[in-house]
């Protein structure tokens, strides 16, 4: 199965909405809370509040955030949503799946995100990069220099990885696959680092 990555005027966040790509619900616009913060990297961007690293850490897996972020970018909307591809069995609690959306003063955006199941290959790029990582290894990002789009390739986390019944759905384990993708990377070295960034939500 592949995965088609439709046009990047999908991804132009109007009106601060998400990008959609594993159909996660679009944000409404609502601005993030201002309550207390908990800094989770020196980058005023990715800070999260305190609602959003509770909600994110209740989804039953490992969550995944960019530590680097451009300067220009604000971080719009962090969801959670029931994962779109659960299949038929026993769930105890909904596998959850997350998405964080940063978009900058132009509306362009990238967002990490993860999926359970219902993934596929990235085609259609003449060239990609490679990004070492603490939490993944070694990263092929792809690029498309016509549209200057990003996306990497699907990371299995740890939990993904050694999950004996990942191929029943959603792994009981919690495992995930996560990626980034978007039109608001500016060039390769700023999309290297923000891969590069990324880091667990502990």
């Amino acid at each position: 199965m592949h995965l088609t990555v439709p046009s990047a005027a999908t991804f132009i966040c109007a009106s601060a909405c998400m990008l959609a790509l594993i159909g996660v619900a679009p944000c409404d616009g609502t601005p993030v809370s201002n309550g207390a913060l908990e800094r989770v990297a020196l980058n005023d961007a990715v800070t999260l509040s305190d609602a959003d690293v509770g909600r994110l850490r209740k989804i039953g897996g490992w969550v995944f955030y960019p530590s680097f972020v451009p300067a220009r970018f604000s971080r719009v909307s962090v969801t959670t949503s029931v994962a779109k591809h659960p299949r038929d069995r026993a769930y105890r609690t909904p596998p959850m799946d997350y998405d964080i959306t940063y978009c900058d003063a132009a509306s362009l955006c990238f967002a990490i995100s993860s999926a359970c199941e219902g993934i596929g290959d990235v085609v259609g790029y003449k060239r990609s990069l490679k990004a070492r990582t603490r939490s993944f290894g070694l990263v092929e990002i792809f690029a498309d220099d016509g549209r200057r789009f990003y996306i990497t390739e699907w990371l299995e986390d740890a939990n993904m990885r050694i999950a004996r019944d990942r191929a029943a759905g959603c792994p009981s384990n919690g495992g995930r696959y996560h990626h980034l993708l978007g039109p608001g990377i500016a060039d390769d070295a700023e999309a290297v680092k923000i891969v590069e960034s990324l880091r667990r939500l502990r």
